[in-house]
């Protein structure tokens, strides 16, 4: 058994030497192969051609000027009536961007609102005052139909926390001004202002529009708020 494979140990031993001496002869071989392949004229392969390529010059032609009627070139497709001949010098005229479109201020939608007196409101943290009207002064006294007076300023905060009635009021802001908020707001598409111009509970103020001053005619002719006798 030992024979044997002393036996097969020395064949393979002899294959691996025949292998190392033959690997150079091998290599040799295959290269002159294939190097004869690459110049066989039978027609089967032929040698790639040696080919000049010419050097490709691009010329540096200045554009003709835009101010040069006469270089432009007519692209008027068939059909289509082409433009006048231009004669004189071309201008490029600058054409302005279109006008922002007019995006109306953001609403804000209030809930749980205080009246703080007939001009103020307050929601959370935002304390607002109703734009173009001005209290009367704490002097003011208006009088009930009983005959007793009492402070308008109190009669229009009541008559306004009557208005809202815990609905939701939409109030649009303006630039914060120290701790208020100018705002135009509603109830039910109830100009807030307005109304309490209207029924005499508040006067218009210096810049408030031309409207409220017809709503405080209505209020004295009507005797309403401040106005009653």
């Amino acid at each position: 058994m030992t024979g044997i494979v002393v036996r097969t140990v020395l064949v393979l031993i002899g294959f691996i030497a025949l292998a190392v001496i033959a690997a150079p002869f091998l290599g040799e071989w295959e290269t002159a192969s294939v190097e004869e392949q690459a110049n066989r004229t039978d027609g089967s392969l032929e040698p790639a051609p040696n080919i000049d390529v010419p050097e490709i010059v691009v010329e540096d032609t200045p554009l003709a000027p835009v101010s040069d009627p006469s270089n432009l070139r007519d692209v008027t497709p068939d059909g289509v009536t082409p433009a006048p001949d231009v004669t004189g010098e071309l201008t490029r005229l600058y054409v302005p961007p279109p006008p922002k479109p007019d995006v109306p201020p953001p609403q804000k939608t209030l809930f749980r609102v205080q009246v703080i007196d007939p001009t103020t409101l307050k929601a959370g943290r935002d304390t607002i005052r109703l734009r173009g009207i001005e209290a009367p002064s704490p002097e003011t006294a208006c009088k009930l139909s009983n005959g007793n007076a009492v402070p308008c300023v109190r009669r229009g905060t009541t008559a306004l926390q009557r208005l809202i009635r815990g609905r939701a009021v939409v109030c649009t802001y303006g630039e914060r001004e120290d701790e208020l908020i100018p705002g135009d707001c509603s109830v039910a598409n109830q100009d807030l202002a307005k109304w309490l111009v209207l029924y005499g509970w508040v006067m218009p103020s210096a810049s408030a529009p031309s409207e409220f001053a017809e709503l405080q005619d209505v209020a004295e002719r009507e005797k309403r708020g401040i106005f009653a006798e």
